[in-house]
């Protein structure tokens, strides 16, 4: 059985849209096979001007030099390719890599100073590299239904993030003291992730609009969280300590407990 690649280009202004399709049982004639190598050729220029791509799952081997301007990348788990180098797609803004079956995350994460969205959903990581803290201008990391254990304490050098989402990650037992260095957090979501405490100077997060503490199995909540001052949605359901905890959160707008 033959497995074809048929390619089909077509150029809109400076964007290029590649097609993969797989054909069974297909026998290439001359003509053919030349048309597919002009095409090939065609496609490696092209990919110097493309602006955005999606890989959606399949095996490639990549040459990083073309990518160097892309800044946008989803769903390829093999992007760990795109930047060996270390130097290529300093312009990447947005990497999506939501279910991608991935174990662990290259130390070269640190390399995309330009990120400012990460999301790694539905992965089997359990920790993330330390070179995480150089990402300075992330916004937004979903790390949310993986198989954490631990987050390093370089997590607290993202001086922009204003989004963290953690849920699901039931081998979470604790977060380091670090992660209190966020001024900038808006939106904390720790639903299920087994947390035996919260850390003691949780009040350093000036700016948390949003906190999600349901089916943590906390047993109390540190007296920090009185100092959380922008705090407007709290969502306790399934915890095991009192509502009269919470009572010092005067400001909070809404608080669940189912």
């Amino acid at each position: 059985m033959i497995h074809t690649i048929v390619m089909a280009v077509s150029r809109f202004n400076e964007f290029l849209f590649l097609f993969l399709m797989l054909i069974d049982d297909v026998q290439i004639g001359r003509d053919e096979a030349e048309l597919i190598k002009m095409i090939i050729e065609d496609v490696r220029k092209g990919t110097e001007v493309v602006n955005g791509l999606l890989l959606n799952a399949i095996d490639v081997q990549v040459n990083a030099k073309p990518f160097e301007k892309m800044d946008n990348l989803c769903n390829c788990e093999h992007a760990l390719e795109v930047w060996r180098d270390g130097t290529a797609n300093s312009c990447l803004t947005k990497l999506n890599l939501e279910n991608c079956h991935l174990s662990y995350l290259s130390e070269e994460i640190g390399n995309l100073i330009s990120l400012r969205t990460l999301n790694l959903s539905g992965n089997n990581l359990s920790t993330l590299p330390d070179t995480i803290g150089k990402l300075s201008c992330l916004k937004d990391l979903s790390v949310d239904n993986n198989k954490l254990s631990h987050l390093p304490s370089e997590i607290g050098e993202l001086d922009s993030l204003k989004t963290l989402d953690l849920w699901g990650n039931r081998g979470s037992k604790a977060l380091p003291e670090s992660i209190c260095k966020l001024v900038r957090l808006q939106s904390l979501n720790l639903h299920a992730c087994n947390l035996s405490h919260l850390p003691s100077e949780i009040d350093g997060l000036i700016s948390l609009r949003s906190l999600n503490l349901s089916f943590c199995h906390l047993s109390h909540l540190p007296s920090g969280i009185g100092g959380l001052t922008s705090l407007e949605d709290l969502c306790i359901s399934g915890s095991n300590f009192c509502p009269y905890q919470i009572v010092s959160v005067a400001f909070i707008a809404c608080v669940s407990f189912t």
